[in-house]
């Protein structure tokens, strides 16, 4: 299976979407589906947001939001089983684990030591897997936690304790997947459709205002209502956010717009932060900052809706009797470090063109609108037709000399396949050391959260002329790290020493041929707040 690469993390910067969707958003990010595409009624109303937020008082996480809620047209779906209790879902818990599923489930935080800090409330994680004989979990809170190791008591008790409407557990369907040209054109009429309906109401932003002026002298004695501010300008940033990015996928205008929207509603947000920490802020220039907000809210709108309208009317006058365009593309490629493939061609976007659409195999991959692509996990024994189709504003598939054919050849014998390998920590049973070079790219090593300095050897078991290094980092990447050999495991000598890693795949044979029996990675400076992972280090001969 071919998978986009991206970074997940950058999914969950902002607090849009409950924690149930956190669960469901990251399995479909690990399953490879292009999810922007599905953040097409993403967006959310001010009068909404006023309705939930400031008249009802309903914090952000329990607001209702639509965005992938229904998976219906990628031909996935959201299987719900209820449970009297946990020991009665175990033969479906490990039934479900066999078939590779994640397990979305609600607890109550209180009986889970990680969120014992957070208010008394329903919750939902996700199962990764079951150990029968130690009798643990290994559940993932995203994105505050992942692989952590939990005994099943603990689970059995925030799970057991809900009202029995609560006790279900989900997965995701995925047997009849199907992302098409099609099912692009369909989720892009649906946003049409659901954005001509927003409403021009902005009047969030006047009631913000002339409460701020109310409670100008006292604003500390306000507090509840800052928390409600805070909350408003969030989920304004969020929504706004999450449809810059369907916009960004599908070419749409107004993502200039979003992306300021975004960064002027976090600034606002910031600044009632930092009222409810007890800090001071000048009053003025937040209120000039919220018109600001709701003048640019004002023109996305209107920019939006007039575009549908423009594309609409095209599509069925002038438009459509544009003939068809036949471009060149001049399409290249080249191979990777790993099991990578990188696509590249001429950008001929205009008017009128405005998306590209990538297969291989007459399989769509996915849609971009720069003129490159990366693909992932290619099958090095396998033959590729690619093709890179163009799409028109008119809706039709333009003709283009764009079409190439590979073969990928092998990069040679990895060398560290197999072989032991020794690690400073392991994050959980699951993501452990011997993932690195048991040959899947499904599985991985991650490092025990907290720690810098974390590192991972492999003994090639003898010595050898080493030609390069290959490293796939998941998302937890360093970077600033080492990579060290020995001949005796206690002499070691750097052959690669950087403080500029970018994660994904990093390859290194600079170092020229090098002879030794071991080859160790060591972090230095971690990416991310949890440790590192790897999927794969590979150790070539060749």
């Amino acid at each position: 299976m071919f998978r986009i690469n991206i970074n997940y993390l950058d999914y969950f910067k902002f607090r849009h979407l409950n924690c149930g969707i956190h669960q469901v958003l990251f399995d479909l990010l690990n399953k490879g589906v292009p999810v922007d595409y599905l953040f097409y009624d993403a967006y959310i109303e001010c009068e909404d947001i006023y309705n939930q937020i400031v008249v009802k008082g309903i914090d952000r996480w329990y607001m209702h939001t639509r965005t992938l809620s229904d998976l219906s047209d990628i031909g996935m779906d959201v299987k719900i089983t209820k449970f009297p209790n946990l020991a009665s879902s175990y033969p479906f818990v490990q039934e479900k684990f066999s078939e590779g599923k994640r397990i979305f489930l609600w607890i109550w935080t209180e009986y889970l030591p990680h969120l014992a800090n957070e208010p008394r409330s329903m919750h939902a994680i996700s199962l990764e897997s079951y150990d029968q004989e130690k009798g643990t979990f290994i559940i993932s809170d995203i994105p505050n936690l992942m692989g952590h190791t939990y005994d099943e008591s603990r689970i059995q008790e925030a799970f057991d304790c809900l009202d029995d409407r609560c006790r279900n557990m989900a997965y995701i369907c995925d047997e009849q997947y199907n992302f098409t040209e099609e099912t692009v054109s369909l989720l892009i009429n649906k946003f049409e459709d659901g954005f001509l309906a927003v409403s021009n109401n902005l009047n969030l932003y006047d009631t913000i205002i002339e409460k701020l002026q109310e409670h100008s002298l006292h604003m500390e004695e306000y507090k509840k209502d800052i928390k409600n501010y805070e909350n408003v300008l969030a989920m304004v940033a969020g929504s706004r956010y999450f449809l810059s990015k369907f916009f960004r996928i599908t070419r749409y205008p107004g993502t200039d717009k979003l992306e300021e929207i975004v960064d002027l509603s976090t600034t606002i947000r910031n600044v009632f932060l930092k009222i409810l920490l007890g800090g001071k802020s000048n009053l003025n220039k937040t209120i000039e900052k919220i018109k600001a907000l709701k003048e640019l809210e004002t023109e996305n709108i209107k920019m939006i809706k007039k575009r549908i309208i423009q594309n609409r009317s095209h599509s069925v006058s002038k438009m459509s009797l544009q003939p068809e365009t036949i471009v060149d593309l001049k399409l290249k490629y080249e191979i990777l470090p790993g099991n990578g493939l990188l696509l590249k061609w001429e950008d001929i976007l205009d008017e009128y063109i405005y998306q590209y659409q990538i297969y291989a195999n007459n399989t769509l991959l996915g849609v971009t609108v720069r003129n490159f692509y990366e693909i992932q996990n290619v099958d090095h024994t396998g033959e590729y037709n690619i093709k890179v189709k163009v799409k028109t504003v008119r809706g039709d598939i333009s003709l283009s000399n764009d079409e190439v054919t590979l073969i990928t050849a092998s990069r040679g014998k990895d060398y560290a396949l197999g072989k032991p390998v020794f690690c400073s920590s392991e994050e959980s049973d699951v993501n452990r050391k011997e993932n690195v070079n048991d040959g899947s790219s499904k599985t991985r090593w991650s490092s025990a959260a907290g720690s810098d300095h974390e590192w991972i050897c492999i003994d090639l078991l003898e010595e050898v002329e080493i030609r390069s290094v290959v490293i796939n980092w998941e998302e937890a990447y360093a970077i600033s790290y080492t990579i060290d050999i020995s001949n005796d495991n206690e002499t070691w000598e750097t052959i690669v020493n950087t403080d500029s890693g970018k994660g994904g795949i990093e390859e290194y044979s600079d170092f020229g041929s090098a002879m030794c029996r071991y080859v160790k990675l060591t972090g230095v400076k971690k990416a991310t707040l949890w440790g590192y992972s790897l999927w794969k280090l590979e150790v070539y001969t060749d």
